[in-house]
């Protein structure tokens, strides 16, 4: 797995971690409209969820996501 900054992970979250290739088709239709900063982190995102597996992008899913319905 790829790996992600805390700002990449935000990112992910933030435009939908329900599939790889919606995630990657929401980022890469904002990026025309994005700043420069922006659209660098974004391109990233895409480059590195693009060389994941989907099966491997739903792990990494299930991983950050703290499963808030377990009883502790």
């Amino acid at each position: 797995m790829p790996d992600f900054s805390p700002d990449e992970i935000n990112l992910i979250f933030i435009y939908g971690n329900d599939g790889k290739e919606k995630l990657t088709k929401r980022l890469t239709k904002m990026l025309d409209d994005a700043e420069e900063d922006f659209s660098v982190l974004a391109r990233g995102v895409i480059e590195k969820v693009s060389g994941m597996t989907d099966q491997a992008f739903r792990e990494m899913n299930r991983d950050l996501v703290p499963d808030f319905d377990k009883d502790e």
